[in-house]
């Protein structure tokens, strides 16, 4: 449980500061980045998605599973037990 939390806490700050740098970039070409509010809401993005990251990493890993096992499903179901289309 500790490797799940570290991974997801690391993909978190990975992507927050992926996000933190788009936003960083978007307020310099708005001509806003000398406000301390750039700089706060960069902050922020970083230690939220550091922080939910392994609920995040959590949620599309059972989302996958989920997801996965539905193409399986499909894949083993014979062709007879499909339903033919409807018509109107």
């Amino acid at each position: 449980m500790g490797s799940v939390l570290l991974i997801g806490s690391l993909l978190g700050a990975l992507a927050g500061t992926t996000h933190a740098g788009a936003i960083l970039l978007h307020e310099r070409r708005a001509g806003s980045l000398a406000q301390p509010t750039a700089a706060w809401r960069a902050l922020w993005t970083v230690a939220l998605w550091t922080l939910f990251g392994t609920y995040v990493l959590m949620l599309w890993l059972l989302a996958s599973a989920v997801y996965a096992g539905y193409l399986l499903r499909r894949r083993l179901r014979p062709a007879s037990a499909a339903k033919p289309p409807r018509h109107a």
